[in-house]
């Protein structure tokens, strides 16, 4: 745990890229009944039901000192996608490789 605390103090630095990853699943939901607004003197009401719409997979690549963020929704997880290139954007990639090969930890 030392080793990610050391690793996210230090500076920012082109040379050596903290770069963090991140994958969730996330389940895609809709109403079954349209929802009634909020209205002067009454509160808005929202049904408890809904209706499943299947799933996706978000990946996030975030460059916390550098204060960018990448994310990429699919329909579904492939095997490609565990690999850090599928979360960085077109561009990035000598910089995953940098960061790969430096900071990788377990």
């Amino acid at each position: 745990m030392e080793d990610v605390l050391d690793t996210y103090e230090k500076p920012l630095s082109a040379r050596e890229p903290v770069i963090c990853l991140d994958e969730q699943p996330y389940q895609l939901l809709d109403d079954t009944r349209p929802s009634e607004p909020a209205k002067p003197g009454r509160v808005g009401k929202q049904d408890y039901e809904y209706r499943r719409c299947g799933t996706c997979s978000l990946f996030v690549a975030v460059e916390p000192k550098a204060g960018k963020r990448h994310v990429v929704a699919r329909r579904q997880r492939r095997r490609a996608d565990s690999r850090l290139g599928a979360s960085l954007g077109p561009g990035d990639e000598r910089r995953r490789d940098h960061a790969l090969r430096e900071h990788r930890l377990r």
